[in-house]
C-alpha cells in the first residue's frame, strides 16, 4: 500500500477511535478543508510565523534566499530583489488577512530595503542580484525577477494605497512594456541588459504568464484601470495564438524570438503553467462576461485532469512528455497550490461537485505532505505518494508567496464560493483625501458585496455596492476593515 493510501486509513482508524463514524462527524471531517478559516489559519501560524521566526532578519531587513529544511542558510548571502519582493507580498497578505501591524510593518521595512538596495536608479527596473550588503552585483533585468518584483509591491499598494509604492509600480510597468514587449513579435522577451537594450529574445512562458496571475490580477480588481484589464486579455490572446501545442492544446515552454518553438526543450509539459492557463481564463471570464474563455478553460482543462491529476493522492503531477504522457512521479509546492486553487475555481464556474471533491483531495494532499509539520512552512518537493524529496523552505524561486497566496485564495474563495460565508480583509491606508475609492473585493467575482464596513473601528456607511467602492475620508495611516459576501444564487 503507497504512502498517500496508508494516510488516509489513518485517519479514517482515528476517526473511529475517537468515537465512532457516525455520518455527522464524517461530513465534519471531510467538510473541513472546505472552511476558509482552516485557510487563513494555516496562512499566519503555519506559513508566515515560521518564516518570521526563522528566516526575517529584522537587523538587516532580509532573508537568506536559501534554506534547508531547518532553516539553516546555504549558498551564500545573495539578495534577488525579484524574490525580496515575494516577501513583500506575503507579509502585505498577512496584513490583509489579520489586520496585525506587526505583519505590515515588516512589509513596509522589506519595501524600504528593496527600493533603497533593488532599483536602478540610472536606467530603471530592478536589478537580478544584490550581494550581502544590498550592493548589486547581476545588473541585468531578468524579466523573472522584474515581474515578481511588481507583484510583490502590487500587493503592498492593494492594502497601503501607498503612493511611493504606485511609483515604482508605474514606472516599472512602462519600463517593462516599452522595453521587454516586442512590438514586432509580440510577448515579453527573456531578459535586458542594465540599459535595457535587449540581451536575451527568447521568449519564455513565465514572462508570459505571470503578469496576468501576478499584479495585473490584483492591480485591476483594487484600481478598476482599464488598462490592467486590457494587459490581461493581450496577455491571455497572445497565450492562446502562439504558445500552444499544434496536435494538441498544451502550453509549451520555450520559443525564439518570433515563436518558433524550440522542440528540444518543449517536449515536456508543465502542468503547473497549464492549471495557471485554465485559472487564468476562468478569470478573464468573471471579469469580461465572455462566455469563450469559460469554454477554452473547459477544453483545457479535461485533458489536462486526466493525465496530470492522481485521483488516488490528489497529487497534480509536476509535468508529463508530449509525446508518450509519461508522468514526473513528484510534485512542487506550487504546482499543487494551483491545482488546489483552479478546483474552487471550477466549481465558482461550474457549480459541479466533482471540483470540490477534487479540491479536498488535493488540499489533503497539500495538508499532510507539504505542510512540515515538525519545523513549519511548506516543503519544495514531495513524490505523488507524499513521501518527501526535498525540504527545502527557500531557494531562488521560493518564498512563502505561493503558500501566502494558497491560503488568502482559498479562504476567499470557501467562505464565499463554498461555505457562503463572509470574509474579512483589513487595510492600512498610507493617505486619502476626502472621497478616494477604496475597491476591496480582489476576487474577479462581480457576485461580491460589501457587508460592513469599519473604519478605525467605527462603522462607516459611505460605500457603494453598485460599483463595489468605499468612499474614504481624510486617512493618515488609517485602518480599514471591510466584511463581504457572495450573492450568487
Amino acid at each position: 500500500m503507497d504512502r498517500g493510501k496508508l494516510g488516509y486509513v489513518f485517519v479514517f482508524l482515528t476517526v473511529i477511535l475517537l468515537g465512532g463514524c457516525s455520518s455527522e462527524s464524517q461530513q465534519d471531517r471531510e467538510s473541513t478543508t472546505a472552511r476558509g478559516s482552516v485557510w487563513k489559519q494555516q496562512a499566519i501560524d503555519d506559513v508566515i510565523t515560521p518564516w518570521t521566526q526563522n528566516g526575517y532578519n529584522p537587523q538587516t531587513t532580509t532573508f537568506p534566499a536559501y534554506m534547508d529544511r531547518q532553516w539553516e542558510p546555504y549558498q551564500g548571502n545573495s539578495q534577488f530583489p525579484g524574490m525580496v519582493a515575494r516577501h513583500v507580498f506575503s507579509y502585505s497578505t498577512a496584513y490583509l488577512l489579520t489586520g496585525d501591524d506587526q505583519y505590515l510593518s515588516v512589509a513596509d521595512r522589506i519595501v524600504d530595503y528593496m527600493i533603497e538596495n533593488g532599483w536602478d536608479s540610472e536606467h530603471g527596473l530592478w536589478f537580478n542580484e544584490l550581494d550581502a550588503e544590498g550592493n548589486p552585483v547581476d545588473f541585468k533585468k531578468d524579466m523573472f525577477m522584474q515581474l515578481y518584483a511588481v507583484t510583490g509591491l502590487a500587493m503592498y499598494y492593494v492594502v497601503t494605497k501607498d503612493e511611493r509604492v504606485w511609483g515604482y509600480i508605474n514606472k516599472s510597468i512602462d519600463l517593462l512594456n516599452e522595453y521587454a514587449w516586442d512590438d514586432e513579435h509580440e510577448g515579453y522577451i527573456n531578459i535586458l541588459a542594465r540599459d535595457l537594450s535587449v540581451d536575451d529574445a527568447t521568449k519564455k512562458a513565465t514572462p508570459q504568464l505571470a503578469p496576468i496571475s501576478g499584479y495585473l490580477a490584483y492591480l485591476y480588481p483594487a484600481t478598476r484601470d482599464q488598462q490592467y484589464l486590457d494587459e490581461q486579455i493581450r496577455g491571455i490572446e497572445l497565450i492562446l495564438e502562439k504558445m500552444m501545442a499544434p496536435e494538441q492544446e498544451w502550453l509549451l515552454e520555450s520559443f525564439t524570438q518570433d515563436w518558433q518553438l524550440h522542440e528540444e526543450q518543449s517536449n515536456r509539459v508543465n502542468v503547473g503553467h497549464n492549471l495557471e492557463v485554465v485559472w487564468l481564463l476562468l478569470r478573464l471570464h468573471l471579469l469580461t462576461g465572455d462566455d469563450t474563455y469559460r469554454e477554452q478553460a473547459l477544453e483545457l482543462y479535461t485533458p489536462l485532469y486526466e493525465i496530470a491529476f492522481n485521483t488516488q493522492t490528489g497529487a497534480w503531477h509536476h509535468s508529463f512528455l508530449r509525446d508518450t504522457n509519461e508522468k514526473r512521479e513528484s510534485t512542487t509546492w506550487w504546482i499543487q497550490a494551483y491545482g488546489n486553487m483552479l478546483e474552487l475555481y471550477m466549481y465558482r464556474i461550474t457549480g459541479a461537485q466533482q471540483h470540490l471533491d477534487n479540491f479536498d483531495k488535493g488540499a489533503r494532499f497539500w495538508n499532510d505532505y507539504f505542510m512540515d509539520k515538525e519545523y513549519g512552512a511548506s516543503f519544495l518537493r514531495v513524490h505523488i505518494d507524499g513521501e518527501l524529496e526535498d525540504g527545502s523552505k527557500a531557494v531562488r524561486s521560493k518564498t512563502a508567496y505561493h503558500s501566502m497566496e494558497h491560503g488568502l485564495l482559498n479562504y476567499l474563495y470557501t467562505n464565499l464560493w463554498v461555505d457562503r460565508q463572509p470574509v474579512t480583509l483589513h487595510y492600512r491606508i498610507s493617505s486619502s483625501t476626502e472621497g478616494d475609492t477604496l475597491y476591496p473585493n480582489i476576487t474577479e467575482d462581480p457576485d461580491i458585496e460589501i457587508q460592513q464596513v469599519l473604519i478605525e473601528g467605527k462603522s462607516w456607511e459611505k460605500y457603494n455596492n453598485d460599483e463595489g467602492s468605499i468612499l474614504l475620508p481624510v486617512l493618515k495611516n488609517g485602518k480599514v476593515e471591510v466584511r463581504l459576501l457572495s450573492t450568487q444564487n
